[in-house]
């Protein structure tokens, strides 16, 4: 099925993947399919990618987007790249080592259903602007049943993901962000995703088995919104890993489970690993107007030598926690003894040794700065209990990769890479779907989900 790809259920039984079920249903239907290439990295004309996603194909057609060409696309200044078709696939894992990325663009769907984009990468924004995003929702329009699968961002300032105003039912999962670039005027780094919006529009929404390193501010920061936060690891964040903050924040269900956070040499020792932040329109009393139901359960750490066991405990800085109605279930369970965060997995070493093997695009023949995270994570559990530390973060910006531009034939056998199988130039969209996930399992680890 086309939920097999998904790992989220696998490591949370119970918890679906976000969106699955309809894409699923919308298969089982065999809908026609239209297939485009994206052959060059020119940023309009025939065969570019702005080209292939710009007009949409007659209503209930399933669009597959397919790149032949590896490289970066690098667009002037904070680009912004509308891609407003329903039922679109983007399937990079078809682009030839070491896979397609875009600079200076953010993909912008927006009042969409069903897009899944596969094994992408962005690294952000150009030089000349100070902020930028890789992947943005807001509306107008509801967007439902967007998923991003191993997708990855490398950027110099405001977060790869915002996934904001009127979002529903969907899923990031298995992503790889971080900040390496030393650019001037990109001083000021800051949350790996901005999730949810102040207005709650947004709802059921999906961060899982992701890994985010080296932001300043928050990794993510969730707004409002009902959210399953599962299965991360965050490295050498200086701020609070994960934040959920709102105004008057009602009736919402936050579930942060079995998410892993390492501390590295350059974090900030009074980070807080899970903050609740929530504002009153009413500052006077500074009170929430109805109940919220927060699972909190089987979280981490691993910290430098000096950080103190105080910094691991949820922070209910504004003390509403007490008030009836509010729920905590298992706060950071003392010795961080966890059912929830690895069944099978023999700890915090392994644990997020699996979650970096499978996170980012294409994990087989992934860039050097990725890897990089991972080694640093790696290093975190070098020493022991008593010599847990990181890189410093001075090592680790590295600035904007350079890519080599290769092109390759997805109608042909195996030309893309190995284990890429062939497109079939006719079929149904299950057929269709079978190739795509044959091909997303050539460029994972060995056992990955659904392969």
């Amino acid at each position: 099925p086309f939920a097999a790809m998904f790992p989220a259920g696998t490591i949370l039984p119970g918890f679906a993947c976000y969106g699955c079920a309809e894409w699923q249903a919308f298969i089982d239907g065999d809908p026609p399919f239209e297939v485009r290439y994206v052959s060059n990295l020119n940023t309009s004309g025939p065969g570019s990618f702005s080209d292939a996603v710009s007009d949409c194909p007659a209503p209930g057609t399933l669009l597959f987007i397919v790149p032949r060409v590896s490289g970066v696309l690098e667009y002037p200044g904070d680009s912004v790249q509308q891609a407003n078709c329903d039922h679109q696939v983007f399937a990079g894992q078809y682009a030839p080592s070491p896979g397609l990325y875009w600079k200076g663009l953010q993909i912008a769907p927006k009042g969409v259903e069903k897009q899944l984009w596969m094994h992408a990468g962005c690294l952000s924004v150009s030089s000349s602007q100070p902020t930028g995003k890789c992947f943005v929702q807001f509306g107008p329009g509801v967007t439902e049943d967007l998923i991003w699968l191993n997708v990855g961002g490398i950027f110099a300032a405001d977060g790869a993901y915002n996934i904001g105003q009127n979002a529903r039912n969907s899923s990031v999962i298995q992503s790889m962000s971080l900040y390496p670039v030393s650019e001037p005027g990109h001083s000021n780094l800051k949350q790996i995703a901005l999730i949810g919006q102040d207005d709650g529009s947004s709802d059921d929404l999906m961060w899982a088995r992701n890994v985010g390193s080296h932001c300043s501010a928050r990794g993510p920061s969730i707004r409002e919104v009902d959210i399953l936060v599962s299965n991360n690891v965050d490295l050498n964040c200086s701020n609070d890993w994960i934040n959920i903050t709102g105004i008057d924040i009602s009736g919402i269900s936050a579930n942060v489970l079995g998410n892993l956070f390492v501390e590295g040499v350059d974090s900030n020792p009074n980070v807080r690993p899970i903050a609740f932040d929530r504002f009153s329109s009413h500052p006077e009393d500074n009170e929430i107007s109805a109940p919220i139901s927060v699972h909190v359960e089987g979280n981490r750490a691993v910290v430098r030598d000096d950080s103190t066991e105080a910094n691991l405990i949820l922070d209910n800085s504004d003390g509403n926690w007490s008030d009836p109605g509010h729920v905590v279930e298992d706060a950071l369970p003392e010795g961080y003894v966890s059912t929830v965060i690895a069944p099978g997995l023999a700890g915090e070493e392994e644990f997020a040794a699996m979650v970096c093997a499978n996170a980012g695009p294409r994990p087989n023949d992934r860039i050097a700065v990725f890897q990089q995270v991972c080694d640093e994570i790696s290093a975190a559990f070098a020493g022991g209990d008593s010599g847990r530390h990181i890189v410093d973060v001075a090592e680790h910006k590295l600035g904007y990769p350079a890519l080599p531009e290769n092109h390759c034939d997805p109608e042909v056998a195996s030309d893309c890479g190995p284990g890429i199988p062939a497109l079939p130039v006719h079929g149904t969209a299950s057929q269709m779907m079978d190739a795509i996930r044959a091909a997303h399992c050539a460029v994972m680890p060995a056992g990955a989900t659904g392969c």
